[in-house]
């Protein structure tokens, strides 16, 4: 068996040496715009991180002002809170707390404003109560159909089925009290075949009961 040529054996280990001298400023290049992207990733994380920190620290400060019986120091907390920290968990949460006092003062529109805004930045996780208590404000309005649309919403949101089934019935009894029978009347029937929630499929069959009494009442 014949041996590989020396000159054969240094000719890839040379070709390699020459390539690197020839692109070593594009290596130092590329080097540089690697190191800079892996900084930037992990100043990003740790902004994050520290905003995230500093929401908490505002709503526990809130929280604390709520407890102490400092409504209106905690309105002025949770607002700023609700601004500076929009998108993290605990800005959303202190909207939402914030949007619940303005419910307790019967200042419904003022809530409900205050969480249509908050709903664009909210983590997903949070948007089914957010949608929720958009509806409750909504029913305070006697604005029976919004609210149906915002049970909906929430029904759409949320990946727990017993909670959509729970939403949906609300939509459902919303949609009835705005006189959209005919929406009702599709949800209650979808939600009777629903036999994993036998509650809801229990009042759904109940409930569309009661409308075909009605409609041959009126007969």
């Amino acid at each position: 068996m014949t041996n590989p040529s020396p000159e054969l054996e240094s000719a890839p280990t040379q070709n390699a040496l020459e390539w690197l001298e020839a692109n070593q400023k594009l290596l130092t290049i590329v080097a540089a715009v690697i190191l800079i992207a892996g900084a930037g990733y992990w100043f990003v994380l740790r902004s994050r991180s520290d905003r995230s920190l500093s929401a908490d620290k505002g709503l526990q400060t809130a929280k604390r002002d709520m407890a102490l019986g400092n409504l209106q120091l905690a309105q002025s907390d949770l607002t700023r809170l609700s601004k500076d920290y929009a998108g993290t968990y605990s800005g959303t949460e202190g909207a939402m707390v914030l949007a619940q006092l303005s419910f307790d003062q019967g200042k419904f529109a003022d809530g409900v404003q205050l969480l249509q805004g908050t709903l664009s930045k909210a983590p997903a996780a949070m948007v089914p109560e957010i949608d929720d208590l958009i509806a409750g404000g909504d029913i305070s309005l006697n604005k029976a159909l919004d609210a149906a649309r915002s049970y909906e919403a929430a029904a759409a949101a949320t990946t727990l089925p017993g909670e959509r089934a729970h939403e949906r019935s609300k939509a459902a009894r919303s949609y009835e009290t705005g006189g959209d029978t005919a929406r009702a009347r599709a949800i209650w029937t979808d939600l009777s075949q629903d036999f994993k929630n036998p509650g809801i499929a229990a009042e759904a069959r109940v409930r569309l009961g009661q409308a075909e009494a009605k409609a041959a009442g009126r007969g």
